[in-house]
């Protein structure tokens, strides 16, 4: 059995991890963090927590395709609920920006902002 080093447990490293390991390879993954996930990681200070790089979690079909490619249901591992506004930025002294995730709904928004940019 072949042995392949894997630098780096983010979301890249995890994925081809796991697809090599699926194909049968010996693999050795590294990660010079306390904890996997790169990107999707948490900063946790004075009792709260922040999510960093949540972003990819609005791309569930990432997930999905790894899961299934080990012949697994994501959803038995990553439930997943879709929630609308899927985004809420507040600045202050202004009114929140809802992102809808309904395609329509989201372009109304934009245009509010700039609709050269819409």
């Amino acid at each position: 059995m072949k042995k392949i080093v894997v630098v780096g447990a983010g979301v890249a490293g995890l994925s081809a991890a796991v697809r090599l390991q699926k194909l049968g390879y010996d693999v050795h993954l590294y990660e010079k963090e306390a904890n996997p996930g790169g990107k999707m990681n948490q900063i946790k200070q004075d009792g709260f927590t922040f999510d960093v790089g949540p972003t990819i979690v609005m791309m569930p079909e990432i997930y999905q395709e790894i899961f299934e490619f080990c012949e697994r249901n994501p959803d038995d591992y990553i439930p997943m609920k879709k929630v609308d506004p899927l985004l809420e930025l507040v600045f202050r002294g202004e009114s929140p920006l809802l992102f809808s995730s309904d395609l329509t709904q989201l372009t109304k928004t934009l245009e509010t902002i700039s609709e050269e940019d819409a």
